[in-house]
């Protein structure tokens, strides 16, 4: 289940675009030489890794949970790197905020495109790898051993000349305090959790009702909102309060005196990844009242005029065959509107999507196993 913190009421202005299923824990806050700690404080041992003393095992998920299973696949990986007791780890979200002071350690933290795991698994395993070798050293310099006689498993770091034991709740203050060594990753040959069948992390929560959305959040003092929009797309309502330029920069603050808190999402259909009208509305209203939380909820009949649809594509495939049915041509006619346009229109090289050609190009994030292609744009 994912951890919820407490929010100060004064900090708190309103969860941002594809926020996910819970609100960060972790904090950069020393406590001593050389430890960054969690606000329960407990020691981190790597950006992505916090270790209690109990072993339980808090792993940082950037990416945000939507119902796609994002923080178990991706707990899954530092998990897996980590050796730790599967049972005992929890996930938590750091913030924006938090990632930029610290270089952006976090990397990227957008959701969509069906990206998460793709493209930031092997930074996260590296997480969870470098975290594993730190315990292991840590014990080792107790034992006064070196750290090559000792293995990890399981949550349980053992010298294995004399079969001593601990646990990484144990040894996690003083693994916290260990230079990162190299960092190195396990083969597929010895995966025990990556690509297997685990139970998700968020599905009790959601169950027995315990899991906290967007909707379902309350702070002390907090009053609802409501939007009265203008029901064409760019028009402006000829009177109301409540109408907002999605385009006007919300708070007016420096990027150091913002934060964003994650939500748990009830879905996502891409409508949230590019288009911050509601977020823009909601800090402009927080504006009007001072040391106030608002909560703003659009009606579903808003929500329906002004949902953003996604561009239609049509794809017309013609492929030949030789007498063994290997392909031996194949001719692909894509016709639709480009995404890039609307969303990120910097993103467009020479005019042309690359999303909708990704199929096609060699280094691509998706390839057909045809190489003889040619491409008429």
């Amino acid at each position: 289940m994912t951890s919820m913190p407490k929010i100060d009421r004064r900090k708190f202005l309103i969860g941002s675009a594809a926020v996910g299923g819970g609100l960060a824990l972790g904090l950069n806050i020393p406590f001593g030489s050389s430890v960054v700690r969690a606000q329960d404080g407990s020691p981190e041992i790597t950006a992505w890794v916090v270790i209690r003393p109990d072993d339980t095992v808090v792993i940082r998920v950037a990416r945000s949970e939507m119902g796609q299973g994002t923080i178990t696949g991706l707990a899954q990986m530092v998990a897996e790197e980590l050796e730790c007791d599967w049972s005992k780890v929890t996930t938590e979200y750091p913030t924006p905020g938090q990632s930029v002071k610290r270089k952006r350690v976090w990397g990227d933290f957008s959701t969509g495109g069906s990206r998460r795991i793709r493209t930031s698994h092997e930074y996260v395993r590296q997480g969870g790898a470098t975290a594993r070798e730190m315990l292991i050293q840590a014990a080792a310099d107790g034992w006064k051993v070196p750290a090559a006689e000792c293995s990890a498993a399981n949550s349980v770091i053992t010298h294995k000349p004399t079969g001593r034991t601990t646990t990484y709740g144990k040894v996690a203050e003083a693994a916290a305090k260990v230079t990162p060594p190299r960092r190195w990753r396990q083969g597929p040959k010895d995966w025990k959790l990556i690509g297997k069948p685990v139970k998700r992390l968020d599905t009790l929560p959601k169950v027995i009702g315990a899991q906290v959305y967007g909707a379902d959040l309350k702070l002390p003092g907090m009053l609802n909102a409501a939007i009265k929009d203008c029901p064409v797309f760019g028009g402006k309502v000829k009177r109301g309060e409540a109408a907002f330029a999605a385009t006007v920069a919300a708070s007016g603050l420096p990027a150091d005196k913002c934060e964003v808190y994650k939500i748990n999402l009830g879905g996502g259909f891409g409508r949230r990844g590019a288009f911050h009208d509601y977020v823009t509305q909601a800090v402009q209203i927080a504006k009007q009242v001072p040391g106030t939380q608002i909560k703003l909820l659009w009606s579903r009949e808003e929500d329906m005029l002004h949902g953003r649809y996604h561009p239609v594509m049509q794809s017309k495939l013609t492929g030949a065959f030789d007498a063994g049915s290997n392909l031996t041509g194949l001719h692909m006619r894509l016709s639709g509107q480009s995404i890039l346009t609307a969303v990120f229109p910097q993103n467009l090289v020479n005019g042309m999507d690359a999303l909708t050609f990704q199929g096609l190009h060699p280094k691509g994030d998706f390839q057909f196993g045809y190489s003889g292609r040619r491409s008429r744009r």
